[in-house]
């Protein structure tokens, strides 16, 4: 008799990875950086755990690092739902839905964020920068003053405070906002454009070029803030001085329209006329609807006879 070759086949017991082994996993996966495979563990945990809270968060974390904000808003959404109390995934949400602009649901979950966890002062600013978005200077005010009650150092929260002063026309209350951001952090060009501003808005115009020259030595690459100087330097009168600056700003941006109108002003107010033409008419190309208020501004008086210029602003 002839033996065959038996095989024996004992059982195997597989034993499936719990749902906090595979998080785990899905963390370790992130600090490799191997975002693909922590995508996947985190989904696996999901699929496992359908409540497990903290595999939705960090995967709603990893989407929008990726940049996958409708995937990240609706993965933190769900998450939510099995954990309502939970001030870091409203914040999360609010961030995201920032991200999509869309500003309304970014402050409800900001401030749901808030009502759980009233101490934190990064929802405080946050909350500030959305209502000044909104034009809303008041709310934006305190929440700004709610963030510097907590920390008094706060440059963004001086900053932002600044902002919403000058917003309400209240422009002595932004200037020392400004000082106060400036001092807390020497090199921040925003805050002394913004400055400028604030003190271009009281009149006092020396204080105002001084402030964005400050800038310029922070950030030599801003159009905005030559623009701004030129109009300070226009508003002394000192023409050359806003022209070069006009110059400089229209030469970072070239489509800057404003830049070219109060440079086609400054030009005929120093009655350099073939200039002012040339970039009146540069005006007109970014924008011919503008006829009507060159030929109404004071400014272009000296043109007012000349041919071309009526030919140019002709409807």
């Amino acid at each position: 008799m002839k033996l065959g070759i038996i095989l024996l086949i004992f059982p195997v017991l597989i034993v499936a990875k719990n749902y906090v082994d595979l998080y785990n996993e899905g963390l370790s996966a992130i600090e490799k950086q191997n975002f693909s495979s922590a995508e996947k563990l985190f989904k696996k945990v999901i699929k496992n755990k359908k409540n497990y809270y903290p595999a939705y968060y960090n995967l709603g974390v990893l989407y929008s690092q990726q940049e996958k904000i409708n995937a990240a808003a609706d993965i933190i959404t769900k998450g939510l739902a099995y954990n309502s109390k939970d001030a870091d995934g409203y914040f999360l949400l609010a961030s995201i839905f920032e991200k999509q602009k869309k500003l309304d649901a970014a402050l409800q979950n900001y401030e749901k964020a808030y009502s759980l966890n009233a101490k934190e002062k990064g929802v405080m600013t946050k909350l500030g920068k959305l209502y000044l978005q909104k034009n809303d200077a008041n709310s934006s005010m305190q929440w700004y003053k709610k963030a510097l009650n907590i920390d008094s150092n706060d440059v963004l929260a001086h900053f932002g405070l600044g902002n919403a002063y000058r917003l309400d026309h209240e422009n002595i209350e932004a200037i020392e906002e400004y000082k106060q951001a400036i001092q807390l952090k020497p090199d921040y060009w925003k805050a002394y454009v913004n400055l400028g501003l604030a003190y271009s808005y009281v009149g006092q115009y020396e204080n105002a070029i001084s402030s964005y020259k400050q800038a310029v030595k922070y950030n030599a690459q801003y159009p905005f803030t030559y623009y701004n100087m030129g109009n300070s330097y226009r508003a002394l009168k000192n023409y050359k001085k806003a022209i070069e600056n006009y110059l400089v700003a229209i030469s970072m941006k070239s489509k800057f329209l404003e830049a070219y109108y109060n440079l086609a002003c400054s030009y005929a107010l120093s009655n350099q006329s073939n200039k002012a033409l040339e970039y009146v008419q540069k005006v007109i190309e970014l924008n011919p609807g503008l006829k009507q208020k060159i030929a109404q501004d004071y400014d272009f008086k000296s043109l007012k006879k000349n041919t071309k210029f009526n030919n140019l602003i002709k409807e």
